[in-house]
């Protein structure tokens, strides 16, 4: 919960309920101007123990509705709140427009909305209103798809939502698990590269990158397996964009050798190509040069880690210096080097990849002869 929330809420100033999770102690978690259990276990207990004694709940509900119009989680809370006071005519009242949310971004607008319309639903059957869960279903249906659009989006650029939205909102989105991949354990990757932008990553960051990785050896072990039976129907759950975060998530929170190392494990080795290529234009864009020079120094000794960062950085205008790819052109001429070009995916980031390694060669006054050489050996014999 938000600290100004719950201040509003109680009629208390910050700085007491500051002291008062101090004097507290382990139970509560104070972060980001937001304050939650410091575990489930914690939470739990106290539902148990206090969620059931006589609270009045219209008067809090009565005390919450004019702040659901300054504060999103406040009236994101309302129709849960009303749905356990049994006010039914409130919420299908309360479906029925947009009024009350507050003027915020529109992801958020539509998460309330989202809440108000499923509560609703379930209050016309209670009532027997069919008729209006009907068209209140509807509208739910059409809002939800809406959000997980949204949601979708909102992952595959992780590294902008990260920046762009609240604390408050971040937290939202990993309390709700709402970024995950296919693989059981997903979101913990998904929560811990949102938590890895800020200034001073926290160490729930670090130990959610721990329990991924945790998961995907896991996964991994299960796929290994599964291919040994021979079990073609196995479901390939891991992505290569799921890859590319782990590596975006091991950079910002432990640092680029880490990195380098967990790229160039990957298998099979074009991953570590495209992996490495995805990563270099993201920092690009970012204007993360000094990462780069850093990331490119932790996998030089790495070919295809060196032609993928090499396509990027040409793609942008840029050259490596000599002494960064020396290693992988000496490989490259090695005749019984073998380079895997198989016809896939990865197919055309390999060939873009070698021309761009011999357009910086050429650039460098590397040997006209080696050139042509690593030409006809790794792009035109293919």
């Amino acid at each position: 919960m938000p600290e100004d929330v719950l201040a509003a809420a109680s009629d208390v100033s910050i700085d007491f309920i500051k002291s008062f999770i101090a004097e507290l102690g382990y139970p509560i978690w104070y972060h980001n101007k937001l304050i939650h259990f410091k575990d489930e276990p914690t939470e739990t207990w106290f539902r148990e123990k206090y969620g059931h004694q006589n609270i009045d709940l219209p008067l809090i509900i009565k005390r919450l509705m004019p702040l659901g119009e300054r504060f999103s989680y406040v009236a994101e809370c309302i129709p849960m709140l009303l749905m356990q006071n049994n006010d039914f005519e409130k919420l299908e009242e309360l479906a029925e427009t947009k009024d009350g949310i507050p003027h915020n971004k529109p992801t958020e607008q539509r998460s309330i909305y989202l809440a108000r319309l499923t509560y609703a639903v379930k209050a016309a059957i209670r009532l027997g209103h069919y008729k209006s869960a009907l068209k209140l279903a509807f509208l739910a249906g059409e809002e939800s798809a809406g959000s997980e659009r949204t949601t979708d989006l909102l992952q595959t650029q992780f590294h902008l939502t990260a920046l762009l939205l609240t604390p408050s909102e971040i937290q939202n989105y990993i309390w709700a698990n709402k970024f995950k991949s296919q693989w059981r354990g997903s979101s913990h990757l998904y929560s811990a590269a949102l938590l890895s932008f800020e200034d001073i990553p926290h160490a729930s960051a670090i130990s959610l990158l721990r329990s991924a990785h945790n998961w995907l050896e896991i996964y991994l072990e299960q796929r290994e397996s599964e291919e040994k039976q021979n079990d073609f129907n196995f479901n390939n759950q891991l992505s290569d964009f799921d890859i590319y975060t782990f590596a975006y998530t091991i950079l910002n929170l432990v640092g680029s050798e880490q990195c380098a190392r967990f790229i160039c494990s990957c298998e099979p080795k074009l991953l570590i190509l495209k992996t490495t290529s995805d990563l270099i234009k993201s920092l690009y864009d970012f204007n993360c040069k000094d990462a780069i020079e850093e990331l490119i120094i932790a996998g030089k000794y790495n070919p295809y880690f060196i032609l993928g960062a090499n396509k990027i950085l040409t793609e942008c205008g840029l050259w490596l210096e000599k002494n960064y790819i020396d290693e992988t052109w000496n490989q490259l001429l090695i005749a019984d080097f073998s380079l895997e070009l198989p016809y896939n995916d990865y197919h055309q980031h390999t060939e873009s990849a070698i021309i761009a390694l011999c357009e910086t060669a050429y650039k460098l006054n590397f040997s006209h002869h080696e050139i042509e050489y690593i030409l006809d050996h790794y792009y035109f014999s293919k």
